[in-house]
């Protein structure tokens, strides 16, 4: 703008500016618009408009604004408009997609949604397309899963999308399957994780619960035994809240080490679908 006044104030010595800024991005939102009046003193030559440009997190085109010159005093406008450009500085969206846990449904004839969510890293002005489709791991497409392709399409301003994947039920016990969701060609974005995984929990594996545990009293560093059910792919074990370093030894037992800082309470078992917590408390031998 210092420029542009310059450029102007060459051919005036006083006048009055109502400052008129709208173009092409959006008052209030990219810019705080301004008006009034510039008075040149006998003998001066230039003078600044400043305009506060407000910073956001959304990818977007270079903007542009006007400030516009308008009732000159004592001179004539030769150049009425100054044109500001915004300039983008944040980063081309990063597309991702989750991991899913789902177990399948007890009946054959059923079958029960594996929903995986798609982020953009930030909102984008332009829309955002991405192309998805599943492929088989473990789990096949027609037997375990069916399956699915398709576009996505972010709106502008839209973060999360969700690809829907219907899970079937099957007659026999099966080990844990996994299915993978792959996205590809991106338009306005980068893809930061193509790959999503679905695992599908057999409908007769036993729930996630918590038995017992022993002994029931010991000093942090110390080994005991957790018993109970669906251990089998289990993600973490928490002393009262405190996080502790373990070993599946079956579906059914769990070795855990407790930790240094934690403090008397129960357990936590946590897998990849669901927690169960101890009825009975542990106590931390000091």
């Amino acid at each position: 703008m210092e420029r542009f006044a310059e450029h102007l104030a060459q051919r005036v010595l006083g006048y009055a500016i109502e400052l008129l800024p709208e173009l092409f991005s959006r008052k209030g939102t990219d810019y705080v618009r301004a008006n009034g009046t510039l008075t040149f003193s006998p003998g001066e030559t230039s003078k600044t408009i400043t305009v506060m440009v407000n910073g956001d997190l959304t990818y977007e085109p270079d903007e542009i604004f006007s400030v516009n010159l308008t009732n000159p005093a004592n001179a004539v406008i030769g150049d009425g408009q100054g044109i500001g450009t915004i300039l983008n500085d944040d980063p081309v969206p990063a597309i991702g997609i989750s991991d899913v846990v789902v177990r399948e449904p007890g009946r054959r004839t059923a079958s029960t949604p594996a929903v995986f969510t798609v982020r953009l890293s930030n909102p984008s002005q332009q829309t955002v397309l991405v192309r998805f489709s599943t492929a088989d791991g473990t789990a096949a497409a027609g037997a375990d899963y069916v399956a699915t392709t398709g576009t996505l399409v972010f709106a502008p301003g839209e973060t999360t999308q969700p690809i829907t994947v219907n899970v079937l039920g099957k007659p026999r016990h099966e080990r844990t399957e996994t299915f993978f969701v792959n996205l590809s060609d991106a338009t306005n974005a980068t893809i930061g994780d193509s790959q999503g995984a679905g695992s599908i929990i057999d409908a007769r594996e036993p729930p996630l619960t918590i038995t017992a545990f022993a002994p029931g009293r010991r000093a942090p560093g110390a080994a005991i035994v957790i018993i109970g059910t669906g251990f089998g792919d289990a993600t973490s074990v928490a002393f009262n809240g405190t996080p502790a370093s373990f070993t599946i030894l079956s579906s059914n037992v769990i070795r855990a080490i407790v930790p240094a800082a934690a403090t008397s309470g129960p357990i936590t078992v946590t897998t990849s679908l669901e927690s169960a917590t101890s009825g009975a408390s542990f106590v931390v031998a000091r």
